[in-house]
């Protein structure tokens, strides 16, 4: 039987390609590069780890292409929590106003995210009011959507998941089906409501298809008939380390 998962390498041109193996239920070879750089394939147990290196070795160029583009990538600088500085939530794109007070709270309209503060000079303090309110929000959206995913399939069988919200570093969700338990990137909160909706659908799906199977990919399509839509469009909402 293989190891669960490995680390292993390959040659390409002359360059070591490092990658992480791990064998799943999946029926072909999936290759990903994270946003670190870092090679991750999955492969059917019955793949041999040389017929798994000869296939990334094959994927050099997209690899060192992919990770030359993710080098060249210029960081966002963090956030000062000043006058002027925009925060995207839930698909719109959030103008922040800065007003002394001293009934400290955030607040949102459709336009501009309002953040009271006794001292705007104090960023710690302002970072802090800014983590409280985008955590209830999540708590607030992801749990209702979720509620409402839920009442769609429930005729299908799938329990009722228990959501979790935690910073997650390249991935918008995932879930433990044994558990009962769909994990949300907190950062998920910047993308619009079907984007969201659509991260959860995809979760529970796996309750029922393990893999990104054919039949997988049909029942997300029965529930969410434009979910590649807005699978393209959740791909243009960066998760960013940090924020």
């Amino acid at each position: 039987m293989n190891a669960k998962k490995t680390e292993r390498a390959v040659n390409y041109c002359g360059v070591e390609l490092r990658y992480t193996l791990e064998y799943k239920k999946v029926k072909n070879i999936n290759l990903r590069v994270r946003p670190n750089g870092e090679v991750c394939v999955s492969a059917p147990p019955a793949v041999s780890p040389d017929r798994v290196d000869a296939f990334v070795a094959a994927k050099g160029g997209f690899i060192i292409g992919t990770r030359k583009k993710l080098e060249a990538r210029t960081p966002p600088a963090p956030k000062k929590f000043e006058d002027g500085e925009v925060f995207p939530i839930l698909g719109r794109q959030l103008r922040l106003a800065v007003i002394r007070s001293d009934d400290e709270r955030v607040q949102s309209d459709e336009g501009h995210l309002y953040l009271y503060v006794r001292d705007p000079g104090d960023i710690a303090r302002k970072q802090r009011l800014y983590g409280d309110w985008t955590a209830r929000r999540c708590e607030k959206v992801f749990g209702e959507t979720a509620d409402a995913v839920y009442e769609r399939l429930r005729s299908c069988g799938v329990p009722h998941a228990r959501i979790t919200v935690k910073d997650m570093k390249s991935r918008w969700g995932s879930c433990m089906p044994a558990a009962g338990q769909i994990t949300l990137n907190k950062q998920l909160l910047k993308a619009d409501p079907e984007c969201i909706e659509y991260v959860i659908v995809h979760e529970y799906a796996h309750f029922l298809h393990p893999d990104h199977s054919p039949a997988f990919h049909a029942f997300v399509g029965s529930v969410l008939p434009d979910w590649k839509e807005r699978n393209a469009r959740l791909r243009g909402v960066e998760i960013v380390k940090g924020q």
